[in-house]
């Protein structure tokens, strides 16, 4: 069983399932490998010098004078600076690493769930616009909904951004992350096999 909170993420627009067994079923340096593409980038006038981001980097690619300086030869991409700043000091590169990371995402989970199966079971509550591993986060996106499940990570992944969306009357998800599609990771699963898009609902109890 694969229990997810679906909300939304930064680097892919909105993360459940897929992203949950993505990244969670493989190793630190395939998580690395899937940020590879994605250095953040540095706004010295947002910096406080707290030096948070530089204890927290797992190689020593930042290093904190007046403010944060990174290392682009040893920075791996890990994104864990951009996490742990309170700031805005250091946040994505917006070009075409979102894409990229989508689609490995998907490859990873491909891969962990290859010859295995598994009910997928996400909880539509409290959906934050970015992800949990934030050291802090905005307020919901969108009402809580309820809870999803199935036996496709692609169609649980599609029925939640459809709740959502429908719930709230607009992308909630495009709309904070303007930047990164939410579709580019499901239309890539479904294109390698991982589930369908395409789905019935069927409403077993109301909230």
């Amino acid at each position: 069983m694969v229990l997810s909170h679906f909300k939304g993420y930064e680097l892919t627009g909105s993360g459940g399932a897929i992203k949950n067994i993505g990244m969670g079923s493989v190793a630190r340096a395939g998580k690395m490998e899937q940020h590879s593409d994605s250095k953040p980038i540095e706004s010295e006038e947002n910096c406080v010098a707290c030096r948070m981001c530089e204890r927290r980097c797992p190689t020593g690619a930042i290093t904190v004078d007046e403010v944060a300086r990174i290392d682009y030869n040893v920075c791996i991409g890990c994104g864990e600076c951009i996490t742990m700043c309170n700031y805005n000091a250091v946040h994505p590169a917006w070009d075409s690493s979102g894409e990229i990371a989508s689609k490995k995402i998907a490859e990873y989970a491909k891969s962990a769930f290859s010859s295995k199966k598994a009910v997928f079971v996400s909880l539509i509550n409290n959906v934050s616009p970015n992800c949990d591993c934030y050291f802090i986060n905005e307020p919901p996106v969108a009402p809580d909904i309820g809870i999803v499940a199935s036996t496709d990570p692609v169609t649980i992944d599609k029925a939640c951004i459809d709740l959502v969306t429908d719930k709230v009357g607009y992308d909630p998800f495009r709309k904070v992350h303007p930047n990164v599609a939410w579709k580019t990771q499901l239309e890539h699963a479904e294109k390698i096999g991982l589930g369908e898009e395409k789905y019935e609902l069927i409403e077993v109890a109301m909230l």
